[in-house]
């Protein structure tokens, strides 16, 4: 029997959405009152970074790895996922607080990198919480209009995949990478796995 997420109520996403602007009100005042320097704050903007990538990467393997196993942590995972929106939510809010600060510190910063940083930050946000958590996918009618919700997933997938591997450029370790390239393949796989299950019906020959 396939696993289903968890359902959330309006009240439930209302004390998570209030939960999450208190907890960056209260980031927001501790950076305020203890200013970090340059190397520290790029430090945390990497850090952040990559947490906001370990929260994104559970939803991206869930349901290829439900494909190939059907055990305790495949059907955990389905089950977190919904969660997974809400928490790349908070990680990249914080993530987006830092680079703020960092902008700040910066004399003169190009108009286009500015403009780039915030489209890209628009991008994680909206399209992250699209493709985990099915209240904002129901809000934004991709339930009705399946379409656009792939595009949606894939157009982050480009965005995502840029902006890690343009961060981890100068980065010797090749972890990030490594977990990026084969949770695509995965996926992949689980496609061609699904497609050989429920081939398409050859065409009739006319009579």
């Amino acid at each position: 029997m396939p696993v289903k997420a968890h359902s959330f109520s309006n009240m439930s996403l209302l004390l998570a959405i209030a939960f999450g602007f208190l907890v960056s009100f209260f980031i927001a005042l501790f950076n305020y009152q203890a200013p970090l320097n340059e190397e520290a704050m790029r430090s945390t903007l990497v850090a952040t970074g990559r947490a906001s990538f370990l929260i994104f990467f559970i939803p991206l393997i869930a349901k290829p790895l439900y494909s190939f196993a059907n055990n305790a942590l495949s059907r955990g995972l389905l089950h977190i996922r919904p969660l997974c929106g809400m928490a790349f939510f908070g990680s990249t809010l914080f993530h987006l607080s830092f680079v703020y600060r960092l902008y700040q510190t910066v004399e003169n910063p190009e108009p286009l990198s500015v403009l780039l940083g915030g489209l890209t930050a628009a991008a994680y946000l909206s399209l992250m919480t699209a493709f985990t958590f099915p209240i904002a996918v129901s809000w934004l009618g991709m339930r009705k209009t399946r379409l656009i919700h792939q595009l949606a997933f894939y157009m982050f997938l480009m965005v995502f995949g840029y902006d890690l591997i343009y961060r981890n450029l100068d980065d010797p370790s090749p972890i990030f990478w490594t977990l990026y390239f084969g949770a695509l393949l995965l996926r992949i796989a689980a496609w061609a796995k699904v497609g050989k299950k429920h081939p398409h019906p050859e065409p009739l020959e006319p009579t």
